[in-house]
């Protein structure tokens, strides 16, 4: 039952945060507009499948193995 709560209180935080995006989406201010559009698209899904956001940090493209090899050295 506790958890029940937390949950939806995420949940409306997250809806609060979309909100904010939107509203930054609408703004008169061009700067708040593209900073708004910019994070959308750098940090959804829908926006790395189309090829915006970091490179490399993406968790669902695997990563080659790298062989790394430690040399102890006596001082």
């Amino acid at each position: 039952m506790l958890a029940d709560v937390v949950f939806e209180q995420i949940e409306e935080e997250i809806d609060a945060a979309w909100q904010v995006l939107r509203d930054g989406l609408k703004s008169d201010n061009a700067r708040t507009r593209i900073r708004a559009a910019a994070y959308i698209v750098r940090h959804t899904d829908a926006g790395r499948r189309r090829g915006f956001g970091r490179r490399g940090s993406s968790h669902d493209e695997p990563v080659e193995p790298q062989t790394v090899t430690l040399k102890w050295m006596d001082t």
